[in-house]
């Protein structure tokens, strides 16, 4: 039964002005906010949500407050109780790790493989994942093709930058470096054509198998195509990552 349906049952009889209610999440969509919370023994569905942020965070079984102005209902949000692993949850929604490299790395031909950076500075940043396993992963660099053995013929080239996930506990890689979250800087074989680009994913699932602390570190790959300039190589400069945990 949808909200609208219920709320006269649920309502006291002077049922007009502000009340506060509680409920109990039975099923939530993250992507579409649908919902069915249990009030008062009776299931309500798709409530309006009135703190949208909040609502990545909620999940089947959370208690979360319920605002009630008349025949009108809407989600609050969390109620969550100090030291439990749900306020953390919260409280990392406003946690950021960043690390930021300006000096520049060059790396030559590596594809399909990814290496760390050759001077060691990542950027690598750690991050401690709370209990919906759940992060926004940001990075962004600037690539260009650099030479040093003058002007050679046009080849295909380009530079790729990614990420990858280790479980600092166990020293396992969750999530390796892979194509399918990347930066893509390609070239015909102009020298020194600067690229600049930034990336948004959202990390969650087997990336991430257990609340806890992980570290998040750039990764580097380069294809050069080009065999009369086997020298050529991909230069990375103004490194940046930041992780938000959801």
């Amino acid at each position: 039964m949808r909200g609208d349906d219920m709320v006269p049952f649920l309502l006291p009889p002077d049922g007009d002005g502000l009340g506060f209610r509680q409920g109990v999440v039975v099923e939530w969509n993250p992507d579409t906010a649908k919902n069915k919370i249990a009030v008062a023994g009776a299931v309500v569905e798709d409530l309006p949500i009135f703190n949208t942020s909040e609502a990545l965070l909620i999940t089947p079984g959370a208690v979360v407050g319920i605002l009630t102005a008349g025949r009108t209902w809407f989600v609050l949000g969390r109620i969550t109780i100090p030291g439990t692993p749900e306020a953390a949850s919260a409280l990392q929604m406003i946690t950021t790790a960043t690390d930021a490299v300006s000096s520049f790395i060059r790396v030559t031909s590596t594809y399909p493989d990814y290496v760390s950076a050759p001077d060691g500075l990542g950027p690598t940043v750690p991050v401690r994942i709370g209990p919906n396993r759940r992060a926004l992963i940001i990075l962004s660099a600037q690539m260009q093709f650099a030479s040093d053995v003058g002007a050679a013929p046009p080849q295909y080239r380009n530079g790729r930058v990614g990420y990858r996930i280790t479980q600092v506990s166990t020293g396992t890689v969750t999530a390796p470096p892979s194509d399918d979250r990347k930066l893509l800087m390609q070239t015909n074989g102009q020298e020194n054509t600067l690229f600049a680009a930034s990336l948004v994913s959202v990390a969650s699932g087997f990336m991430f198998p257990a609340a806890g602390e992980y570290t998040v570190e750039m990764m580097y790959s380069a294809l050069n195509l080009g065999g009369a300039d086997a020298a050529g190589q991909i230069a990375f400069s103004s490194r940046m990552l930041a992780v938000i945990p959801l």
